[in-house]
């Protein structure tokens, strides 16, 4: 299975944030948007693991991530086309150092496990889709005057999701929450 360690935003703050993403009205084509089972913002990726792995890398995290931080965050305001990245999406706010705090100590501790990943890999936001060379300006203008006005309910991240890869019959994948390990 392909594990990654992230966020993924509770229920309702996913559908608040489809729910701007959907209320701007666009023509075919216009947004690639992601699937709800894609909306998470990855902090480290693994790679493949059999699940006896990754069932004992949940167990091993779960001891070493205690006192890492509890960030209170929400989403608010528009990310888009920035550093020539088709990515349209919501911006993480709040205790954004914190978040960053506890992604930073993931590295190092699944290196105890023989794990080497990038640790700038984080990035705070919550892709909600991709434009396309269909995607006109004013739709475009639209859609991230929606993003920029939405202030979604805090929460705070106190566990860090292992998430896993999954894939449909059409090719076309999501996340699944394997274990959310406790940050507190």
């Amino acid at each position: 299975m392909n594990v990654s360690l992230g966020i993924r935003p509770p229920d309702d703050v996913l559908a608040a944030a489809v729910a701007v993403r959907d209320g701007v009205p666009r023509g075919a084509d216009e947004l690639a948007a992601t699937p709800v089972d894609e909306l998470v913002m990855p902090m480290v990726r693994l790679g493949n693991l059999t699940t006896p792995s990754a069932n004992g890398l949940c167990e091993y995290l779960r001891e070493r991530l205690v006192g890492t931080g509890t960030p209170e965050v929400r989403l608010a305001g528009a990310w888009a086309l920035e550093n020539d990245d088709p990515t349209v999406g919501l911006r993480l706010d709040g205790d954004v150092d914190g978040t960053f705090a506890v992604s930073r100590a993931l590295p190092p501790v699944v290196a105890e496990l023989g794990f080497f990943v990038d640790r700038r890999s984080f990035r705070p936001v919550l892709p909600l889709g991709l434009v396309t060379d269909r995607t006109g300006l004013p739709y475009l203008e639209r859609l991230v005057a929606a993003l920029d006005a939405h202030e979604g309910r805090p929460w705070v991240l106190d566990a860090v999701d292992v998430l896993v890869r999954t894939w449909r019959d059409d090719g076309s994948g999501g996340y699944e929450v394997l274990d959310s390990v406790p940050t507190a």
